[in-house]
């Protein structure tokens, strides 16, 4: 071949490099600039020239990233590690993006490269734990956290995890002392107030479990589950008033169904009934099928005398609770007091076949059986 030929195809070849590192620099300065979409044009430029490096992908694909085009930063943080395998920016990268979008096996996988490379990067092993914690495996998250601990002992989040993963694999006495400990170092964050009450009240140790969910409601009066926690505490402790009061609380920032129905609850348990009765039918406005209301509602109706419409809403709870004795109980009662008495003793003879000994059900036979045959007579 031609000398000169061979001496203008390198001078070519190098002016087409020099051009496209010019614009991968033009792309750099976009790129400091945060103008990420003609950052990413000048280094889609510079890449079609055959300027291919891991830096430029990891750069477009950050870019890709700024402005959530996260598909494409996957990609290109994939090519910069097919370039360079040991590129440790684009692992995190590409980690943080799996994480963002809750794909957390990918992520443990990128990170567990990182660790590799950096055995000594906190931020990866806390995410690590993180990681692990999101995917239940507790045991792993517990190890990734006590690395961060035996550098950091007062590390909060750390050791927050760490007691959400002994809650979590069910031993509640370490979950106890690790939320005891965040509680002693920053006594104002209050979800270690709340995470160990739960674990209080469902051991039954009410007291405590109050003492803790109040504490919390009072740092963070704008979390919805401590009312509801603190419902459930005094509706067990019979405190009917405050019952209502955090009922009513948590109904200032989401309106359910069941949340409806608590508030009902305590306003049928304070005999204020027609308050009830409007939280009971805006329940079921919500939600149609939530059967136990028409229980609660049922027996609210028999108290206030209006048996026609209780035995409509018993009627309804046992058309998908046909064996409950209560609801049936509650029927013939009804009936007794409407004096249906063939009707009445129906009911309390399935509920005699169901207990003999449901609330005195026997006397109300031989009542029923008499009313008949004083009729009858």
């Amino acid at each position: 071949m031609d000398y000169n030929i061979i001496q203008n195809q390198i001078q070519n070849i190098d002016k087409q490099q020099d051009t496209a590192i010019n614009l991968y620099k033009e792309g750099l300065a976009y790129f400091y600039i945060e103008n990420f979409p003609l950052a990413i044009d000048y280094f889609t430029k510079a890449i079609e020239m055959n300027f291919s490096n891991p830096t430029i992908f990891l750069n477009r694909g950050t870019s890709f990233l700024r402005i959530n085009k996260t598909e494409l930063a996957i990609k290109d943080f994939t090519k910069a590690l097919n370039l360079d395998p040991t590129l440790k920016e684009a692992y995190l990268k590409r980690a943080s993006v799996y994480m963002s979008s809750n794909n957390y096996n990918s992520a443990i996988s990128d990170l567990k490269k990182v660790y590799e490379l950096d055995p000594k990067s906190n931020t990866t092993i806390f995410n690590l734990g993180i990681c692990s914690f999101k995917t239940k495996n507790f045991p792993a998250a517990v190890s990734y956290f006590k690395k961060i601990l035996d550098i950091d002992k007062k590390n909060i989040l750390a050791l927050f995890y760490s007691g959400l993963s002994y809650k979590n694999m069910g031993d509640e006495k370490k979950a106890i002392d690790f939320f005891s400990k965040i509680i002693s170092y920053e006594p104002t964050f209050f979800e270690p107030y709340f995470e160990r009450g739960t674990i209080y009240y469902y051991n039954k140790q009410y007291d405590l479990a109050l003492k803790d969910f109040v504490e919390a409601q009072k740092i963070q009066p704008m979390y919805p589950n401590t009312y509801i926690a603190l419902y459930n505490l005094y509706s067990i402790k019979k405190d009917n008033y405050k019952a209502l009061e955090a009922a009513s609380n948590v109904l200032l920032f989401s309106q359910s169904a069941e949340l409806y129905c608590n508030r009902a609850i305590a306003y049928s348990n304070l005999g204020v009934f027609d308050k009830a009765l409007e939280d009971y039918n805006k329940t079921l406005e919500l939600n149609p099928n939530y059967n136990l209301v028409f229980y609660n509602r049922g027996v609210l109706y028999f108290k206030t005398k209006n048996y026609n419409k209780a035995i409509q809403d018993f009627n309804s709870f046992l058309n998908k609770n046909p064996n409950d004795i209560s609801a049936i109980f509650y029927r013939g009662l009804c009936y007794l007091y409407l004096k249906k008495w063939s009707d009445a003793l129906e009911n309390f003879n399935i509920v005699s076949n169901m207990n003999p000994n449901f609330e005195n059900v026997k006397s109300y036979i031989e009542y029923t059986k008499t009313e008949i045959n004083k009729k009858d007579k």
